[in-house]
């Protein structure tokens, strides 16, 4: 499996300027760039997700945590929210609270740990303890 550094390693740069290929692109020459994303695709190199949420705290991730997913309300609700979420580039995680305070807050304490960009929780009858 290809990393950033025998992606760097294959176009002669460091591991800086292939972060800042995938970062902020604007900033590295059109030759450079062509050159680290010709050995991204030869590597078949994919952006570790996990590792990047280290470094910046955020992920592409949005945390749903409802208090049931059955009936009328939740299923169609968590589908909207889904379709939104991904039209914005992002990934969803649903979580189910079983209408239990203490549940939703590990839950939502798991959104939080995962450096999920966002989290919520409904209903109301999933407050979060004190």
């Amino acid at each position: 499996m290809a990393t950033i550094r025998t992606v760097a390693e294959h176009a002669g740069v460091s591991t800086a300027t292939v972060s800042r290929v995938m970062n902020t692109p604007q900033q590295v020459s059109e030759g450079t760039r062509a050159r680290v994303e010709t050995a991204m695709r030869e590597l078949n190199f994919s952006r570790n997700s996990v590792a990047a949420s280290l470094v910046t705290r955020r992920s592409d991730c949005i945390g749903l945590i409802v208090g049931g997913l059955s009936g009328a309300f939740f299923a169609p609700l968590v589908n909207i929210v889904e379709e939104t979420v991904s039209a914005a580039g992002s990934y969803l995680i649903v979580s189910c609270g079983k209408d239990t305070p203490g549940k939703c807050w590990r839950r939502c304490s798991f959104c939080a740990s995962a450096n999920a960009t966002r989290s919520s929780c409904s209903p109301a009858s999933c407050p979060m303890p004190p």
